[in-house]
């Protein structure tokens, strides 16, 4: 879950389960779900634990197996060069992803391939930063979601913010890897631009994140009564906080591709753990 509002305890299955019931979408228990970025591989257990045929990718295997045998419920690219989703199209009910579309720097194809294995009727949701959120998820630096220059990042490494991995490292080292990260760890596409792109794949888009304050379990369902007395709220909670996309595809339209054609060319930038907070800028998110 972004914005660090899910604790160790804390479970993402009840959410996911709720935001999509009410818009229309059961989960049951017999449903195929893919963890989109499944990092360690927590919220493949968590759904799992609840019953569900949960699976995860990932751009690289950062996973803590329970058993060793688990290993196949996660996949990863068949090619470096190649990073198409390693499943067949037409495979899931629902394909999830938590901190993980900021990550991603070809939406297109990202959103293309997540609709290839969604059955007809299927649904994805996506929970990640705001590209305005106040202090960035990853390098801690005010805004360093829409500033990104390298005398930006210089100055607040002046100031002394790090992250929890830049501890004791020289601020002109901070700022160098700061500026390295923005370049090709993170990109915060605007709200327009991923609704743009998404209606070429989807029929259903909606940001859903009256929903999610309705319902999370974290500090901010606290919120939702402020929310829901003051609507216009819910607007300035997205932009400055937590943006939950979900997208529905057609429950009339057949698989466009069958899983023995060729993979497309797809390159989700960063989804993996470690692509996603590369070691030389010394950046870690939380486990998922």
């Amino acid at each position: 879950m972004p914005l660090h509002e899910l604790a160790p305890d804390q479970r993402i299955v009840p959410v996911t389960q709720a935001i999509l019931s009410e818009h229309g979408f059961s989960l049951a228990s017999d449903h195929a779900v893919l963890d989109f970025g499944c990092g360690e591989g927590r919220h493949v257990y968590e759904f799992r634990d609840a019953g569900f045929q949960a699976f995860g990718y990932d751009r690289e295997n950062c996973l803590r197996l329970r058993d060793q045998a688990d290993a196949e419920l996660f996949r990863f690219p068949e090619q470096a060069a190649v990073a198409r989703i390693p499943y067949g199209a037409c495979t899931f009910d629902l394909v999830i992803s938590t901190a993980v579309l900021e990550h991603v720097l070809d939406y297109e194809n990202a959103f293309s391939e997540t609709h290839r294995v969604l059955k007809p009727g299927g649904c994805s949701l996506h929970y990640f930063p705001s590209r305005y959120r106040p202090i960035e998820a990853h390098t801690f630096v005010p805004f360093g979601g829409i500033w990104q220059r390298e005398a930006y990042f210089l100055f607040w490494a002046f100031l002394g913010v790090r992250n929890t991995f830049q501890r004791g490292v020289n601020f002109r080292e901070v700022a160098s890897r700061n500026a390295e990260y923005a370049k090709r760890g993170v990109c915060y596409l605007r709200k327009a631009g991923i609704v743009e792109v998404a209606h070429r794949h989807f029929t259903t888009v909606r940001f859903v994140e009256d929903s999610y304050l309705r319902h999370c379990p974290g500090p901010s369902h606290h919120l939702y009564p402020l929310v829901r007395a003051i609507p216009p709220l819910k607007h300035l909670y997205a932009a400055l906080h937590t943006r939950v996309l979900l997208l529905r595809k057609s429950p009339e339209l057949a698989a466009a591709q069958s899983p023995d054609q060729p993979p497309q060319a797809f390159v989700p930038r960063a989804v993996g753990a470690s692509e996603r907070n590369p070691p030389s800028p010394g950046l870690r998110s939380s486990a998922r």
